[in-house]
């Protein structure tokens, strides 16, 4: 029996549904592979009915992603830790006119801390592999660094983060000769 990560949000309770998505249970596996590989994570959940068309959903998402740090170029696991606080509303027509149309940028955008809207499909089906997916995807910083102790040694080789020269500022020697510098030496007559 293949267990998929998709929601029919047309089948929640009144009540609500709790979901405890682990890689015991297995439901993103897959859709995590890239990121997780084979470490533990957890996705728990709440999903709540609003009304015939919107829902609330609030949760959590842990996972320790095995990545390498930018500075030293050892392996280590980085934790990652969301909260999810977001309301899913049917998709919506591309038309600034309506109820829920969405600012130009999120500069545009009041500062608020509550829920966000987000879309789900005609079918009711929300894809919840795609969402986890995405959320951890968007916390992965560009550089990414172990956690440090009070000195700003890191945890993972002990080197001081802000302080020891791991070699990237490095003048760049340019071998390559200029291939028009041969041009120089040519005579038109």
């Amino acid at each position: 029996m293949k267990i998929t990560p998709v929601i029919r949000l047309s089948e929640i309770p009144e009540e609500g549904k709790n979901y405890v998505w682990t890689r015991e249970t297995s439901e993103l596996n897959k859709a995590l592979e890239d990121f997780v590989q084979d470490q533990k994570y957890e996705a728990q959940f709440y999903i709540k009915p609003i009304n015939n068309r919107d829902y609330m959903m609030t949760g959590t998402i842990t996972a320790q992603l095995p990545t390498d740090c930018s500075l030293c170029g050892l392996d280590f696991k980085m934790p990652v830790h969301i909260k999810m606080n977001e309301i899913l509303i049917p998709q919506q027509s591309s038309e600034r006119k309506g109820h829920y149309a969405k600012v130009n940028h999120l500069s545009d955008a009041e500062s608020n801390t509550g829920p966000q809207a987000l879309e789900y499909p005609e079918n009711h089906q929300f894809d919840m592999g795609a969402y986890v997916h995405e959320a951890i995807g968007i916390t992965i910083p560009f550089n990414p660094m172990p956690d440090t102790n009070e000195k700003g040694d890191c945890r993972t080789c002990g080197l001081n983060q802000k302080t020891h020269n791991f070699g990237y500022d490095e003048a760049m020697v340019d071998e390559k000769p200029n291939p028009f510098a041969v041009l120089k030496n040519i005579k038109l007559s």
